[in-house]
């Protein structure tokens, strides 16, 4: 900021707390430190007669954008440069990410506007406040703070990444056509919401939140636990487990193939594991002392392992027994359906 004095020349600036902004004595150019307020002063002598008149200035580190634009062009933001490492965000205008930005810290999108990741990496650490629009093409947003998008909305358009590592308040209108939703930090809730590709990552338990369906994949991996506790999760495509599936009061649904290398845990004897259309291919550890495992139509091909209940229903296809089976608690076969033993 620079100060005018009017053409009153020949006196002297100076600013009360030199910790929030400093001045030149000379010129009256303010140069922000911190955030905060900060008053200013302009004093002159002439003779034995002294004068002096004051500012208040607010110190803010958010760059605001000005126009519509790329984020690398210094002439979008407010600050007349890009947004550097820690800094608060701002996004007043539609803004186009077109390079791998830098770790900022707070991110604001205001209503109506759109923030577009495109190719690139957007990476924040502080607060997301998405009270506009987030467009994801083959990107990445990486939050590594909150997420709040209460009123907003996530778009893909094409195979891009929302990457979550702290608490979800809202994914405000979800697109589930396209993308991936990850979440990657520690112990998170895991919202409820219709997904395209849903990941669960990294260590530390993420816990369903409500009903989930997933349009596409879901991949629970490297040490992760995700638990249902007691809501129903629906899969449409591939269910990957390399790390831990828990299943509580709940049903998981796995319609599109299921394959695992970890842990299937039940917490309730009243979880289901239910296969639908595709046999599973693996059932890595599975927990033998609660819950169920049911192979539905299409799922023909059950698995050699040792369950508590088994369950063979809903017709079509006999079953095949692929190798032998330890069961533990009951084996159910429903009405109108058939299992073969084979060899």
């Amino acid at each position: 900021t620079d100060l005018d004095t009017d053409g009153d020349s020949g006196g002297s600036w100076s600013s009360d707390n030199t910790s929030l902004a400093t001045v030149n004595s000379s010129s009256g150019i303010v140069t922000g430190v911190s955030n905060g307020s900060v008053t200013i002063t302009y004093s002159k002598t002439v003779g034995s007669c002294s004068n002096s008149s004051t500012y208040g200035v607010t110190v803010t580190t958010t760059n605001v954008s000005v126009s519509d634009g790329n984020w690398s062009d210094g002439a979008t933001w407010g600050t007349g440069a890009k947004p550097t490492v820690g800094q608060n965000v701002r996004i007043s205008n539609n803004i186009t990410v077109n390079e791998n930005t830098n770790d900022i810290g707070d991110l604001t999108i205001d209503n109506t506007k759109i923030l577009t990741v495109g190719t690139f990496i957007l990476e924040t650490s502080g607060t997301n406040d998405i009270n506009g629009e987030i467009e994801i093409s083959t990107g990445t947003f990486d939050c590594d703070g909150t997420f709040d998008a209460s009123s907003g909305e996530i778009d893909f358009t094409g195979p891009g990444t929302l990457q979550l590592s702290s608490t979800v308040t809202s994914l405000g209108t979800l697109d589930a056509a396209a993308g991936t939703v990850k979440y990657d930090g520690s112990v998170q809730n895991v919202l409820a919401d219709d997904y395209y590709n849903l990941v669960i990552d990294q260590s530390g338990n993420k816990t369903a939140q409500g009903e989930i369906n997933v349009a596409n994949d879901m991949t629970i991996s490297n040490s992760a636990s995700f638990l249902t506790s007691t809501n129903h999760i629906d899969v449409s495509g591939a269910t990957t487990v390399g790390a831990t599936l828990e299943i509580g009061n709940a049903q998981y649904h796995s319609r599109g193939g299921f394959s695992a290398t970890g842990n299937i845990n039940f917490s309730h004897a009243g979880g289901k594991l239910r296969f639908y259309t595709v046999s599973p291919t693996s059932l890595g550890t599975l927990d033998n002392t609660l819950g169920a495992v049911v192979y539905m139509s299409g799922a023909t091909n059950v698995l050699s392992d040792d369950y508590y209940t088994l369950t063979i229903d809903d017709g079509g296809t006999a079953k095949t027994l692929q190798g032998n089976v330890n069961i533990a608690g009951n084996l159910n076969i429903k009405s109108g359906n058939e299992l073969n033993l084979g060899n």
